[in-house]
């Protein structure tokens, strides 16, 4: 019995698609937002809501990772952000909403180590 071969189309969708399987399992985890999280962010944005920056994680996870290593939110200052998002938008395909909201996500983010917060679930306590 031989095995199958993917030639073709289906041969490059089935390579993409273990790829990206790939790819994400590599990829960062990337904090949820939390209340605490929402109340940060009301320092730039007053309307700013749990909703948005769910939304804006989703949206870095889904526009960001298909060009590049998603980076951690820690890893620039929101200026640094704001420049990397406006330079790569068009590239991205990310419509000015989608911008917003990701910036939102990756600003309020900035400023939360990732390691902490897994601390944190861990123990119940903040370190």
């Amino acid at each position: 019995m031989r095995g199958v071969r993917w030639t073709g189309a289906m041969g490059k969708l089935v390579f993409l698609g273990v790829w990206l399987g790939v790819l994400r399992m590599c990829a960062p985890a990337l904090v949820e937002p939390t209340q605490e999280d929402v109340m940060r962010a009301r320092r730039w944005w007053q309307d700013v809501d749990s909703l948005q920056l769910a939304t804006g994680r989703k949206l870095y996870m889904q526009k960001c990772s298909g060009c590049h290593y998603l980076y951690p939110p820690h890893r620039f200052t929101p200026e640094q952000w704001r420049k990397n998002i406006a330079e790569y938008a068009d590239e991205a395909r990310l419509t000015p909403q989608e911008q917003e909201l990701i910036l939102r996500y990756v600003i309020t983010m900035s400023e939360v180590d990732p390691r902490e917060r897994r601390q944190t679930k861990k123990t119940g306590q903040k370190p």
